[in-house]
């Protein structure tokens, strides 16, 4: 009896320090470690080869590490085996938008949708392609069909929001990303853009007090920290906008848009110090 107690003793430690997940099925299934998820997803392919399934997670992992040509041609594969699943198609539209490939992207979503006219996503994502072409009109529209599958999906608010600002219709703007801020009040950029819309209105009070919110949400994000600065230096407040600006400078940029915000901020460090 004593020697069956030891036994059981030794195995305890093995049983309460096992892993997470339990094997590779399980780890290409779970979001929150990209570089297991790859490794178990390449494990599954090698079983399961015509499993489009594992390429799809394989290139979501890719795509969360931001190695979207990797992403691109795991989408790409999945596509291959089962053609008639939407999901590779909208996610490799969001992999082209990501590598500034707008026209590549708008096939794949208006794929997406011909397969499955209640994919909210693929609307969301072909929205975002449309803001990349500068197609304003055409990306709202998009926006607002995703908004009506899906009322509480931020992304789409959002991007609707960033579509209206950059179009100038500057109310509707802030009418728009209220309502988006009811239905998605954790996503930080609706209040970003609304913070947008109410600078170029001039009522720096609530653009500041969005800016602010938004920085909370999405923290230290360059475009947010860039637009506050500007914001503050337009209320007169130096010192504050010279923090931000600097905060800026200290970040790595993801893409071309983090890399022109740095570009204003630098910009405007440098006047406001003189240099």
């Amino acid at each position: 009896m004593l020697r069956l107690w030891l036994c059981v003793l030794l195995l305890l430690p093995a049983v309460l320090t096992a892993p997470a997940y339990a094997g590779p099925a399980e780890d290409c299934d779970q979001d929150k470690d990209n570089d297991l998820k790859i490794k178990a997803c390449t494990t599954m392919i090698r079983r399961e080869p015509r499993n489009h399934g594992h390429y799809v997670e394989r290139g979501n992992a890719y795509f969360n590490k931001n190695d979207y040509p990797l992403a691109i041609a795991d989408y790409t594969k999945a596509m291959e085996i089962n053609p008639k699943d939407e999901v590779p198609h909208h996610n490799r539209c969001a992999a082209y938008n990501q590598s500034n490939q707008p026209e590549r992207a708008l096939p794949d979503c208006s794929k997406a949708i011909a397969i499955n006219p209640k994919d909210q996503v693929a609307y969301n994502n072909r929205c975002h392609s449309n803001i990349l072409l500068g197609r304003y009109d055409s990306a709202i529209a998009d926006c607002r069909r995703s908004v009506a599958l899906k009322p509480d999906y931020g992304r789409s608010w959002r991007n609707m929001c960033n579509a209206l600002v950059k179009k100038g219709d500057l109310d509707t703007a802030v009418a728009e990303c209220s309502k988006g801020v009811q239905a998605a009040p954790k996503e930080g950029w609706l209040y970003f853009h609304r913070a947008s819309a109410y600078q170029q209105r001039n009522e720096l009070d609530k653009a500041l007090a969005d800016a602010d919110r938004a920085n909370i949400l999405e923290e230290d994000e360059i475009e947010i920290l860039t637009l506050r600065g500007r914001i503050r230096e337009q209320q007169g407040d130096r010192d504050k906008a010279i923090a931000d600006y600097r905060a800026v400078l200290k970040l790595d940029a993801a893409d071309d848009a983090d890399r022109e915000a740095q570009r204003v901020a630098l910009d405007r460090l440098t006047a406001l110090e003189g240099r």
